[in-house]
């Protein structure tokens, strides 16, 4: 009944920190700095993928730049405004040239002014020939959101503009002048509204002005060079008319160390240098632009000189650098040539997927007891949602609601820790009451943090085990008072605990006078052996300076592999501790030494996995109770140098069967107490035989 209420109760919780979770991000995702935020991301996105230059190699714009402005001044005398004859010139070359179209980002609104060398309705006759006469030549003109205009223009037709549900309105144009109307068509305003943060990120292809759709200039440039009379059916209108720029790369150019030009995303060519080459060929002069320059290409025509004020912010503008606005009426003609505009996820099937990813991560908060991995599941998530919009956007120009997700998801991670601090909190706050006197730290916080039942928890991992037992306390006890064992006991223990638990060991239990520890467990690390090994020589080690006063020694054993690790035992009593062949190897390992009269020593499993093995040496193979295998034992004691080394040699004459030297090994030890030979002479002398493994007395 207790496990259905409380599973009961983490099912409303649920319930609650998805709801509310989304409720409050969807009113947050209603406000300005939500939006400029999402924003500011994909202008990242942007800013970090590769530029697309292949999708603009039939573009190239022939610019007004500072360069063409002081060029045409000092070279000849012609300033600012040029009169319509070099517009004429240079729009009549390009269409030659096989240019598809010629497209003017610069309004002519009136008629040009007189000059000494010309006149102005000369020259507008000149430039309306040339526009005429070509059919290729798109000029610009404006539109007033705020002021109504009796003026009307003869425009290109938008058969599907009605299809559309959402298209901006407007009240008046502001036409070219009358003789670039009259037999032309071909038209297009350059109106570009920025959001709120001045960023340009989006294109209005037409507009309504008193029931008639009027083009822009990307739309009438899409129109002309495709033959169509509609734009693309698919292409996708906000509420605002507007469709979402995909931005092909950095806009404009750069110089290199020498003033050469390096073209970002779209080939520019200096207008002063097109008007070069257009002068040289109608003076039937030698040229240096290639007739391929411009063949098939859609050229527009527009300004980035700084004095022209037509440098916009995108994107892209960083570090100073606006974006030439001629290259965004290219950037929108080319997304509606390649129908490669950028399109909002479908809002239903993103927040469906937000909601299953984030139904699973409340559910396993709510289940965990680990902040770590929990934090880490959710931080892991996020960082892979975050990498498939990105991959959705470079790929697909798909853009996603990242920060509707992020909003999202951070609160539910909050919601989510503050309900498990709520159900989870006060329960291992008992636990860690109840048992913190008795545990160590690293046992108390696995038992707080397992979402298993205590009664039930269990495991098989790779450890190590070490029993250390103090030789002849009892002997010791019986000779002195209750009050000065107690004590003398503790200071050993005590010394061995702190050098246990400084190694990352557990102590695991306490027996009689020695103890039990666990080194991997229940906190895993890899080289449990090596902390083992070093805790038991660091043992000895301490055991040696009390030795001066109390007369006592230690012995200890160590092995290291599979183990079961768990709370065990029944009713009220529990006790963590390992079993296994393993543990008991240990075991039976701690008392061997008292046969070998050896200090310390070590299983085959240990001695393999340590990083240093020179302070052990090999004893032999041993056939030990619950092993099939004969089990190698290495050991330590305070035996000379010179010794040992002989005794190696009886060893390695045992197991290769030489009885002669190993009865000539022997003798080296006939006056000497070396704990192994004696233990060696003695298995012969009784069995009369070598080579086999020796069968271990049980402790």
């Amino acid at each position: 009944m207790k496990a259905r209420r409380k599973k009961n109760s983490k099912l409303v919780f649920f319930v609650i920190i998805i709801i509310s979770s989304l409720a409050l991000t969807f009113i947050l995702s209603l406000t300005e700095p939500f939006i400029i935020l999402n924003n500011n991301i994909y202008d990242i996105f942007f800013r970090t993928r590769k530029a697309e230059r292949d999708k603009t190699a039939n573009v190239a714009i022939v610019d007004i730049n500072d360069v063409s402005l002081r060029a045409m001044q000092e070279k000849r005398s012609i300033l600012w405004p040029w009169s319509r004859n070099l517009y004429a010139l240079v729009a009549d070359y390009l269409v030659k040239m096989g240019a598809k179209a010629v497209v003017f980002d610069i309004l002519f609104s009136s008629p040009d002014i007189d000059r000494a060398d010309s006149f102005g309705e000369d020259n507008d006759y000149a430039f309306a020939d040339v526009i005429n006469n070509s059919g290729k030549i798109i000029l610009s003109y404006n539109i007033d959101k705020y002021i109504d205009s009796e003026d009307k223009l003869d425009l290109p037709e938008i058969k599907n503009a009605g299809d559309f549900k959402y298209v901006s309105e407007y009240k008046g144009v502001i036409p070219p002048y009358y003789l670039f109307t009259e037999n032309n068509k071909n038209l297009g305003y350059v109106e570009i509204e920025a959001e709120t943060d001045g960023v340009i990120r989006q294109y209005i292809p037409f507009v309504k002005i008193k029931g008639d759709y009027c083009p822009s200039l990307a739309a009438t440039t899409y129109l002309l060079t495709t033959n169509k009379d509609s734009v693309p059916s698919n292409l996708v209108l906000n509420r605002r008319g507007k469709f979402a720029i995909n931005w092909y790369g950095p806009g404009g150019y750069d110089l290199d160390d020498k003033g050469e030009q390096i073209n970002q995303t779209i080939d520019y060519f200096s207008f002063n240098y097109v008007f070069e080459n257009a002068l040289n060929a109608r003076r039937g002069l030698q040229t240096t632009i290639t007739p391929e320059t411009f063949k098939d290409k859609v050229v527009f025509i527009g300004s980035s000189a700084r004095g022209l004020l037509d440098q916009k912010n995108t994107p892209f503008t960083v570090k100073g650098k606006a974006y030439p606005g001629v290259e965004i009426h290219a950037t929108a003609y080319l997304n509606m040539a390649h129908e490669d505009w950028i399109k909002k996820a479908n809002i239903f099937l993103e927040i469906t997927i937000f909601l299953l990813l984030l139904s699973f991560l409340v559910y396993f908060g709510l289940e965990t007891k680990s902040f770590v991995r929990y934090s880490l599941y959710f931080m892991i998530t996020f960082v892979v949602v975050v990498i498939v919009q990105y991959f959705l956007f470079s790929k697909f120009n798909i853009e996603s609601r990242i920060v509707f997700f992020f909003v999202f998801t951070l609160l539910t991670f909050l919601s989510t820790l503050l309900v498990n601090y709520i159900l989870v909190g006060m329960s291992r706050n008992i636990i860690k009451n109840a048992f913190g006197a008795y545990l160590s730290p690293d046992l108390l916080k696995k038992v707080s943090e397992s979402a298993k039942p205590l009664e039930t928890w269990g495991e098989e991992l790779d450890a190590s085990a070490m029993f250390i037992d103090i030789q002849g306390f009892t002997t010791f006890s019986e000779k002195n008072a209750p009050e000065k064992v107690v004590e003398v006991l503790n200071e050993y223990l005590k010394a061995f605990c702190d050098i246990i638990i400084n190694n990352r060991g557990l102590v695991n239990k306490f027996l009689g006078d020695g103890l039990m520890a666990l080194f991997g467990a229940p906190t895993r690390f890899s080289d449990h052996s090596d902390m083992a090994v070093k805790s038991a020589f660091e043992c000895y080690k301490i055991n040696k300076e009390l030795s001066r006063d109390f007369g006592l020694n230690v012995r200890i054993g160590v092995n290291s592999g599979k183990m079961i690790l768990g709370n065990i035992g029944g009713g009220r009593r529990l006790e963590y501790t390992a079993i296994g062949d393993n543990v008991n190897l240990a075991s039976r390992l701690e008392g061997a030494n008292k046969f070998f009269d050896t200090r310390i020593m070590v299983g085959e499993n240990t001695y393999n996995a340590l990083s240093d093995k020179t302070t052990l040496d090999y004893l032999g193979k041993f056939s030990v109770k619950g092993k099939d295998i004969p089990v190698g034992f290495y050991f330590y004691s305070d035996g000379l140098p010179e010794d040992i080394l002989q005794f190696k040699n009886i060893v390695k004459y045992y197991e290769n069967e030489n009885e002669a030297e190993f009865i000539r090994a022997m003798k080296y030890f006939d006056n000497k107490n070396f704990g192994p030979a004696a233990y060696y002479k003695n298995y012969y002398e009784e069995k009369k035989t070598l080579g086999k493994p020796i069968k271990l007395m049980e402790k």
